[in-house]
Parts: structure tokens; sequence; C-alpha cells
């Protein structure tokens, strides 16, 4: 379900004012009720028409809004900070419904299912949200099974998950493809299984699941379930990395610096860790730290490489960490080796010179 522009339009014009009143609730409240018509079908119109009391709730919602926020706005002024910090509050609020309501916006839940990068009360939010789909015959039980599966704003439950991939994948939808594979690659459920595991991520794959992509590289990558093949790696990865996979980015990066499955390209491999890291790859980060800090593929620069060290460290790379613990030390021995270094290619360069002899009192070139 892709929520339109217009409507996307909108919802960018209220999270951008600095105040919002009762006014603009109210005209939130109309517009999804808008978009939520829209897709209903004729029968649910006309249920949903014939449903008594709604006036009154919304009524009853905006009493208690001029209830808790109407000191508020009378001593507006005097309260800036507070009232910036709810309106932040409100304004995420927003943001998040946005998320979960764009199931095309693979992106935002793969980080909050699979990689966990979200607060407990996001990952509540999508999970009832698409269960709401679910229970209202939307097709997405994969993204369900991996809430499941991953425990993602619920408790962790392999055999629902199972279920629900099984439901999925007969009526041929992508991601529960792919989490059927997940499933027989890591024996959850289900007996272990390369084979079937390669055949359901080539189901997904078919459908540009990313998740799907990004795994067959690496099964041919690492030779996982099928022969070690370079080219079929790289050209997984490329396709996962249009999409934004920060691990096929990664390591397509890899291949890239050791010419496997491509042309090597120091350049192409840089870029593909720094893209990577900037997307918050735990991995791509350490490798863009000791990049900075060796001079690797770049310029050395102390400065850029603490800062990556710094956001590896804090998605929990010890070895980075430890890298800060000893920062100092580090960058002591960084400058006498540079010394070294100067006073190595002084030596060269001097004995280069030597290398011009005399000769009866003469310059022999």
């Amino acid at each position: 379900m892709e929520i339109p522009n217009y409507f996307q339009e909108q919802w960018q014009k209220f999270s951008k004012k600095k105040i919002l009143t009762k006014t603009d609730f109210q005209e939130q409240e109309a517009m999804l009720n808008e978009y939520e018509m829209t897709n209903l079908n004729d029968q649910e119109k006309q249920e949903f028409e014939n449903l008594d009391g709604g006036e009154d709730q919304l009524e009853l919602q905006d009493q208690q809004f001029d209830q808790e926020n109407g000191e508020q706005n009378k001593n507006q002024s005097q309260n800036s900070n507070q009232n910036q910090q709810e309106v932040n509050q409100k304004s995420n609020r927003i943001k998040m419904q946005k998320k979960v309501q764009s199931l095309t916006n693979h992106y935002v839940l793969y980080q909050i299912i699979i990689w966990d990068e979200s607060n407990q009360e996001q990952k509540k939010e999508i999970f009832n949200y698409l269960q709401q789909q679910v229970d209202n015959g939307e097709p997405i039980y994969g993204w369900l099974g991996l809430c499941y599966l991953f425990g993602c704003g619920t408790e962790q439950d392999f055999e629902l998950a199972l279920q629900l991939f099984e439901e999925g994948c007969k009526k041929n939808e992508g991601i529960s493809l792919y989490g059927m594979g997940w499933c027989y690659g890591n024996g959850i459920g289900v007996q272990q299984s390369d084979s079937f595991r390669i055949r359901f991520y080539k189901l997904a794959a078919d459908q540009n699941v990313r998740g799907a992509l990004t795994d067959l590289g690496v099964c041919y990558d690492d030779g996982i379930g099928v022969k070690k093949h370079p080219v079929r790696a790289f050209e997984y990865y490329s396709k996962a990395a249009e999409q934004g996979c920060r691990v096929a980015l990664n390591r397509l990066g890899v291949l890239y610096f050791n010419g496997e499955g491509c042309e090597k390209n120091v350049q192409l491999a840089f870029e593909n860790y720094e893209r990577a890291g900037e997307l918050g790859y735990k991995y791509s980060m350490w490798n863009l730290g000791l990049n900075f800090e060796e001079g690797n593929f770049v310029q050395q620069d102390f400065q850029k490489a603490k800062y990556w060290y710094q956001k590896a460290a804090a998605k929990g790379i010890e070895e980075a960490q430890e890298r800060l613990n000893n920062w100092d030390k580090i960058c002591e021995k960084a400058q006498k080796r540079k010394k070294q270094e100067q006073k190595l290619i002084k030596k060269q360069q001097d004995r280069k010179l030597n290398q011009y002899t005399k000769k009866d009192g003469c310059i022999i070139f």
C-alpha cells in the first residue's frame, strides 16, 4: 500500500510547522479518513458510513486536546522550550505513522525489524500496524513473519513466523519467500537445508527482494549451498546495492578491492565502503576508520579516522573502542612513523645525489 504523493506532501507540511494547533490535528484526522476511504471497497465504505458516534468521538478528542493544551497555548511565549519539545514529539509521531503506512519503504522496515535500529515504542507501533493490515487481508505476511522471527515489537515466536511465511508463500509473496529461505538456511522451525535456502532465495530474488539478492550474493561469494562464483556474487550484490543495501555495498567493496568477479578498482571499493558506512553498517565504519588512519585509498586523516571509529564503537565494534582508548598513543606512533618515513625519503634523495661522482675534479653525470 503506497501513500499517494498528495498525502505525503500534506504530512510534510504538518511536520515542518513549528506550532501545531487543534485545527492542524483536525485536518490530519480528516486527511487520514479520506486516504483510508480511498482504499475501502464499496461494502466497507457503506459499513464505515453507517457507524454512529464518530463525530461525538472526534468532539470528545477535541475537548481533551483543549484541556491538555489550553494552558500551554496561553503561556506559549513563556514556555517555548517545553512547547518545542512537545511539538517535536508530535512531529516524530507523524513521521512514524508515515513510516508504518509506507510498506513500499522496505529500507525503513529492514532497519527496524532486521537490523534492530529503533526503540521499543517504534517496534511495537510497526508490529501493531502490520498485524492490523494482515487482519484486514493485506498480503504482507512476510513482514509480520519477520517481526515474530526477530522479536520486533512482540515476543519471538519461530513457529508463528514459519506459519506466516508459509501462508505468504502460497500467495507468492516475495518477503515470505525470503523469510522461508532464511528459516531453511538457519534451521528455524524446519530441518536446515542449503538447497531449499537457495531455492527460496532465488524465487524472492526474482521479485527483486533485496534481502534475498544480498544473501544469494553471500552464498555465491562464500560457497554456501552452491559453488563459489564471484561473478554471480558481484551481480547479486550490485542489484541489492542499487536498493541501498549496506551489507551488499560493503561486500561489493571487498570484491572491487580484491578484483574478484570484476576488475580491481580501489576507488570504487572505497566509495562502496563509504556508502555502506553512511548508511550505518558498522563493519564499513570500522574499515573506513582503518583506511583513514593508515592512508589506504585516501589521504591519511586522523580526524576522519577517529570519527568513523566513534561511529563503529557506538555500534558495538570492540576493536574500534580499543583504538579510541589508545588514540593518543596511536597518533604519537603515527607521528614518529611519519618522521622516520621523511628521514628515509631524505636518505634516498641523498643517495641519488651521491650517484653523481667526481672524477679528475669534474662532475660526471
